[in-house]
């Protein structure tokens, strides 16, 4: 200003990980099916993120549970295991008991939708099991449409084809 300056230095550096939270801290899930978890990353500089995907996933009995990034874990038999995530030498952990739970019941939702020809409605199954949980099971169930004017996908998501009315059934 007025022919005179002034300087001075920035460094400029980048947020390290401090910490990781791994969520649900706890869950339990039947034999065979599996538990979604999720690693929030927190750095040094305040900021949270999910690093599901860039953490190392491990479980600490792989007889009773195994984990898949992006934090995918399936029950293998009845027990409890630790799930954990690791980066840059923070960890961080849930324990996901397994269960040899039997399905009592299967929920489709929603319980009437409607479309137009060429339209899609997703549908989600959601199966109690004897000890209680309810576990999202859209994706192992076999979905079935009573009538052609509806078809439905092995993803639960139904397609109108034709004036109608349809029962989408997840078995």
């Amino acid at each position: 200003l007025g022919g005179r300056t002034g300087s001075a230095t920035l460094t400029v550096t980048a947020a390290t990980l401090s910490s990781i939270a791994v969520t649900p801290l706890t869950a339990s899930v039947p034999s065979g099916l599996t538990q979604r978890f999720v690693a929030m990353g927190t750095y040094s500089d305040g900021t949270s993120l999910d690093i599901s995907n860039t953490v190392t996933w491990s479980s600490g009995t792989i007889a009773v549970a195994t984990v898949m990034s992006p934090g995918v874990a399936t029950g293998e038999s009845v027990g409890t295991a630790t799930i954990t995530a690791a980066l840059g030498g923070r960890t961080g952990s849930a324990t996901l008991t397994v269960t040899a739970a039997t399905l009592s019941s299967i929920a489709v939702t929603p319980a009437t939708a409607t479309v137009v020809i060429g339209g899609t409605q997703p549908f989600v199954a959601r199966g109690t099991y004897s000890d209680s949980s309810i576990v999202d099971i859209t994706t192992i169930v076999m979905w079935t449409s009573n009538n052609p004017a509806a078809s439905v996908l092995p993803t639960g998501v139904a397609t109108g084809l034709s004036v109608g009315t349809a029962t989408i059934t997840a078995a």
